[in-house]
């Protein structure tokens, strides 16, 4: 069981991402993903769990609020190779290689002539024999090269099962893939020919690579958070998952996620990579309630001059003016929505 935890660290290392929503209950999306490397060969399962509760309550929100979201597994279809035959020789090529010295021997006849007979009848006489004579010769010599292809083949069509609550779904890799690796060097197979020396001889030489063939791709899978999965997530904040391989094996690359949130609140502005904490965004209808009563304010003010002028041609030297005419010679201030007192 492969047990992903500090997944709120990571998501707050991400902050800066997030997008900050007004406060009049617009749902929010919070994205994450987790980069993975782990081999899951045929049988083997891996159970994940997301610990966001921490991330959540950092923000000002709860596991109650997900309303929905979903789940994201990407993994590579992970070729296993078996022999899959040899290849007949082709681009064969015969070619001279040097001669070598053969000697032989033969049966030959030699012969010779003498004197026999008597003194007084002498003649010539022959005689001979057979013996046996040795000879050299150079015989040409060749060589064959050939090439030849070694199969490895990976005929088994790889699946990832991922589990989310009550949803199951299965993902099979069917994309066909060919490859050769490089020659080797030139291997010595015999000769053919005569085992002696009295003729020529062939030397035979091939070299071999390795051609792949395998059924793969890349293996993704989207599921939908449904009620159990909701249910769990909101009860404890730990989003679980399971990831199988029933055929084949493959590499597990990434998990990610994203999660649907009802926002009744003010999200705070997302704190720097440093690690500290940003100020609040204020609130819309603040703002507009702020830009109301500086407005009032001014128009106030203009007020005030124009009956500060008028007071001051029939106000004695010394006296106060009352601006707001209630004869208690204090002027009055403009409250925050920007209504004089009194009025």
């Amino acid at each position: 069981m492969n047990k992903i935890s500090g997944l709120s660290a990571a998501l707050a290392a991400s902050a800066g991402a997030l997008a900050v929503a007004p406060a009049q209950a617009a749902p929010i999306t919070l994205s994450h993903s987790v980069t993975l490397s782990t081999l899951l060969q045929q049988g083997q399962s891996a159970n994940l769990s997301f610990d966001i509760n921490a991330f959540l309550t950092a923000q000002g929100h709860s596991a109650s609020e997900v309303v929905g979201g979903e789940v994201s597994v990407f993994g590579f279809s992970d070729a296993s190779y078996a022999p899959g035959g040899v290849s007949a020789d082709y681009n064969v090529q015969t070619v001279g290689a040097g001669s070598h010295l053969h000697t032989y021997s033969y049966r030959a006849y030699y012969s010779y002539s003498y004197t026999c007979g008597s003194w007084l009848n002498k003649r010539t006489c022959y005689g001979g024999g057979w013996y046996y004579a040795y000879a050299t010769q150079n015989i040409p010599d060749y060589a064959r090269y050939a090439d030849r292809d070694i199969y490895q083949v990976d005929a088994v069509a790889d699946q990832m099962r991922l589990t989310v609550g009550g949803t199951v779904l299965t993902d099979t890799a069917d994309t066909r893939t060919q490859g050769a690796g490089n020659f080797g060097a030139y291997l010595y197979d015999g000769f053919e020919g005569c085992y002696t020396t009295e003729c020529s001889r062939t030397s035979l030489y091939h070299r071999e690579r390795n051609v792949y063939s395998a059924i793969g791709g890349e293996l993704a899978l989207t599921a939908s958070l449904d009620p159990v999965a909701l249910a769990d997530l909101q009860g404890d904040g730990v989003l679980g998952l399971n990831i199988a391989a029933p055929v084949g094996q493959f590499g597990l690359r990434s998990v990610s996620f994203s999660l649907l949130l009802n926002e009744p609140m003010l999200l705070p502005v997302s704190a720097p990579l440093s690690g500290t904490t940003g100020g609040s965004v204020p609130e819309p209808a603040g703002v507009a309630l702020t830009g109301v009563a500086l407005a009032a304010a001014l128009a106030a003010g203009g007020r005030r001059v124009r009956q500060r002028g008028r007071s001051a041609a029939t106000t004695p030297p010394g006296a106060v003016a009352d601006d707001d005419g209630d004869g208690d010679g204090v002027t009055a201030l403009a409250t925050r929505h920007g209504t004089p007192a009194g009025r």
